[in-house]
């Protein structure tokens, strides 16, 4: 997989499909996530913890990549985040 194609499945099957194993598929068990809180998230143990808590909180956040940017090994995402409003 390219790192577009990486990055394309973690937004669709973990963020709009629900798919919590894509966690375990797509990150590094090491990995150090940034800029979801007061403290780094490390490891998946630890990210698996807040997506369950960030999914309680938005349960239907739907993600869309707008464009990617890749360079090397590395890639990053202009997307659109958008949350369904609630029936009321």
């Amino acid at each position: 997989m390219t790192n577009t194609q990486i990055m394309q499945a973690w937004f669709e099957n973990l963020w709009n499909r629900a798919i919590e194993s894509t966690i375990d598929e797509l990150l590094a068990p090491d990995a150090v996530v940034h800029g979801l809180g007061a403290e780094a998230v490390v490891g998946r143990a630890q990210f698996h913890e807040f997506y369950r808590q960030f999914r309680a909180a938005f349960p239907t956040i739907r993600v869309t990549i707008e464009r990617v940017l890749e360079s090397g090994d590395h890639a990053t995402a202009h997307a659109r985040v958008e949350f369904a409003k609630a029936n009321l």
